[in-house]
């Protein structure tokens, strides 16, 4: 009778066990569509927005937040909300960042490769856009996204969506706040630059091609090289954006105008190399575009 209540037991554990975690997927079901719900509402409605977001999103997400406790699902969304805010609510919403700003900064290391790209890019909205609330951050923000952009598994399927909203994140705060000492663009654009073209995130991918372009255009030495030394590598970047349409139109006729004087300022044993390092139809048409 013992072995029988006890097998009685398990199965009941089991069942039991299997009825929660069904529960728990439909209510994480339903609070991925309140998250679909409040972006539309928030991308839409922009700072119109906030009274409803101060009412009902921030004080709900918010909580989950603080919950050290909450699940895997319910921390992305929650992230994502705030990602949300602070994109389009504008100043507005720079109240909830002693709230979101911490969950999003810890999320950078994250062992989860989805918390990590929320985290990640909410990291890259702050710096771009709360200007005066990342000052205090920088530094400790700017070495986790190093550490993510570095790690020897940055470019695994798994991690790359997370490593190239890190690559993002670390251009905007060269652009952004490169006078600071604590921000050695000079070590971080050659970093960011070995990461292009990215190709898993066309969003991240057609903000940073054109930020490449404006750098370029600027002549950067940080990024270029005292001596041009990088212009080869920069040259292999811009004609696989235009051989694989990894930017949007106005981008890629800006990289159309660039090319033909970095060819000409390079010789024609390095537009060989250049081409040589790419394959298949990308090298076919770069070389057509190069003339080699």
């Amino acid at each position: 009778m013992a072995e029988t209540r006890e097998a009685m037991g398990a199965l009941f554990d089991a069942a039991a066990l299997e009825a929660l975690e069904e529960d728990l997927e439909i209510e994480e079901e339903l609070m991925t569509e309140v998250v679909d719900a409040a972006g539309y509402l928030i991308k839409t409605h922009k700072a119109q927005a906030i009274p409803m977001f101060d009412t009902v999103f921030g004080p709900l997400f918010g909580r989950l937040l603080k919950d050290a406790k909450v699940p895997e699902t319910l921390l992305i969304n929650a992230i994502c909300v705030f990602d949300d805010a602070v994109e389009h609510l504008g100043p507005g919403a720079h109240k909830y960042l002693p709230t979101c700003l911490p969950s999003m900064l810890a999320g950078v290391t994250s062992e989860s490769p989805y918390v990590r790209q929320a985290a990640i890019y909410g990291v890259g909205l702050v710096a771009e856009h709360a200007k005066v609330q990342f000052q205090n951050v920088c530094g400790q923000a700017l070495q986790k996204l190093v550490a993510v952009a570095s790690h020897p598994q940055a470019r695994d399927e798994d991690n790359l969506c997370a490593t190239e909203n890190a690559v993002g994140a670390i251009g905007k705060v060269c652009a952004h706040y490169g006078s600071r000492s604590d921000v050695p663009a000079d070590k971080l654009l050659p970093l960011w630059l070995s990461h292009l073209p990215l190709r898993e995130d066309m969003i991240e991918a057609f903000v940073v091609h054109a930020q490449l372009c404006s750098m370029v255009e600027a002549k950067n030495t940080l990024l270029l090289g005292s001596d041009n030394g990088r212009l080869p590598q920069v040259l292999k970047v811009l004609c696989e954006v235009l051989a694989d349409e990894l930017a949007d139109k106005a981008t890629i006729g800006r990289i159309q105008k660039l090319v033909q004087p970095i060819k000409s300022a390079l010789s024609p044993q390095v537009l060989q190399t250049v081409v040589q390092q790419l394959e298949g139809k990308t090298q076919k048409k770069a070389k057509q575009l190069l003339g080699v």
